[in-house]
């Protein structure tokens, strides 16, 4: 497991995750750390980089700690769908489904033990244009194609005065008819709609990201790794405990849960989800500082849906695994599965996401499959024979999909949004990955690498 700041960012991205266990207790702290009596560590959230702050602390043996998960699973944004009625491969994930790159990755220095395959050595993409569906390698003709594709391309060197996404779309004239392949392209990527999302930010942040390559577990989960690799430290978790209230005056911190609880800590680690933050779901006393109220401000985090869908019978060409289809589920992640079927998988998010939040799954998918039946015949809708739809936004300990910033917005509103208070709270979590990798398993895991090395220097 990898850090993110300091020396740590330097010496072990590609270390194994003892190794950097053994860097923290052995360097990571120039001040010696008082054992005259065992230090208590609340974390709250036990997604990974909660897990992984409790496992690093962990190695100490000197620490007291313990994890409060509002919900009554572990994972926060990483959960996995294991049914096998619907799929033999047993590798659905419902939340984060890939770990992008080799170099400084934690996350793929985890998962390379377990054989991941890189999706972009056999990515085939196919498009629905004007009701017509072809593969990538047929629209080379196609000028407005090659237009889209161009425009996407320069978006990721942009460095003008800073404009939405969809605004830059319309500067540069994305012709109508394939305007679907840049918002769809955009928004998987970023995880907002694109009128609301930086494009100088984005390009730093979430599409920097899709850059890298694309890996996958073809055998397990991540929900199944999560288990096996923090298996440690889940005796600490305390599931079903909802935070109401944080106080931080005097030598410790308080938490108090649904029940009326108190809790008290040395010292606290904050990994929730930003939006539980900026709903105030928490309460803070004293109050949260204006500086980090005000970069929570500039941060967004939209409503997500994930659609899988169950597909017994191919009505796209040939190696095709991505569909752009143009319809409300833009785009479609396409795996084969061991029996024979087809899975296919996609990421709404945004305002699309809230528009169909007031339908019912069943409804989701009764309407992707009057889709594919105008667009495609009657028998790739009827070849649709089981779905899951997974509201992210209705989790009311998640809220949404994962950050992004706000046009106007800097990586400076990350930096505040992690720093430290009195020496006593501690923020991780993705949205607080000032290094240009939030919304991303391994961008979590550093903010919980740097918060480690922050509360032994505290101490």
């Amino acid at each position: 497991m990898n850090s993110r700041r300091s020396f740590i960012k330097n010496i072990a991205f590609a270390l194994p995750a003892i190794s950097l266990a053994e860097i923290l207790l052995s360097t990571s702290c120039s001040k010696s750390v008082d054992h005259s009596h065992i230090k208590r560590i609340g974390i709250i959230g036990a997604g990974i980089s909660g897990l992984q702050a409790a496992y690093l602390l962990k190695q100490y043996n000197k620490f007291e700690i313990e994890i409060l998960e509002a919900s009554d699973v572990i994972g926060g944004r990483i959960q996995s769908f294991t049914n096998s009625n619907f799929s033999s491969n047993n590798n659905i994930e419902l939340g984060a489904q890939v770990a992008y790159g080799q170099q400084n990755n934690a996350w793929y220095d985890i998962i390379r033990k377990y054989q991941p395959v890189n999706l972009d050595s056999k990515k085939e993409k196919a498009y629905v244009i004007d009701e017509t569906i072809k593969a990538e390698s047929a629209l080379s003709g196609d000028a407005d194609f090659m237009k889209v594709n161009s425009i996407f391309n320069s978006s990721l060197n942009y460095a003008s005065n800073d404009v939405s996404i969809e605004q830059f779309m319309v500067n540069n004239n994305v012709p109508e008819r394939v305007k679907f392949i840049y918002r769809n392209n955009m928004e998987a990527n970023v995880g907002g709609s694109i009128d609301r999302v930086s494009l100088l930010m984005a390009k730093e942040e979430g599409l920097k990201n899709s850059q890298e390559s694309h890996y996958r577990l073809t055998t397990t989960n991540f929900s199944d790794i999560l288990t096996k690799e923090y298996s440690s430290v889940l005796t600490k978790v305390k599931t079903n405990t909802v935070v109401r209230e944080i106080e931080y005056v005097g030598d410790v911190v308080r938490v108090k849960d649904q029940n009326g609880v108190t809790r008290t800590y040395d010292k606290l680690i904050v990994t929730v989800p930003i939006s539980i933050l900026k709903d105030g779901d928490i309460k803070f006393t004293p109050a949260l500082p204006s500086a980090k109220k005000e970069a929570m401000d500039m941060i967004g985090m939209d409503a997500g849906i994930r659609i899988i869908l169950k597909v017994k019978n191919k009505f796209w060409p040939d190696d095709t695994t991505v569909l752009y289809s143009g319809g409300d589920a833009g785009v479609f992640n396409i795996e084969k599965d061991s029996n024979g079927a087809y899975i296919l998988s996609s990421l709404v998010v945004g305002k699309t996401a809230e528009k169909m939040n007031n339908r019912s799954a069943t409804n989701i998918a009764n309407d992707i499959q009057a889709d594919f039946t105008a667009l495609f015949g009657a028998a790739a809708g009827q070849s649709i024979v089981d779905s899951k739809v997974v509201f992210w936004s209705d989790m009311p300990y998640i809220k949404g999909t994962y950050s992004y910033q706000k046009v106007g917005g800097s990586m400076n509103n990350r930096v505040e949004l992690s720093k430290a208070i009195n020496n006593k709270i501690f923020f991780a979590g993705e949205a607080t990955n000032a290094n240009g990798k939030s919304g991303s398993i391994h961008g979590a895991m550093e903010t919980a690498n740097r918060v480690t090395t922050e509360v032994l220097a505290s101490l």
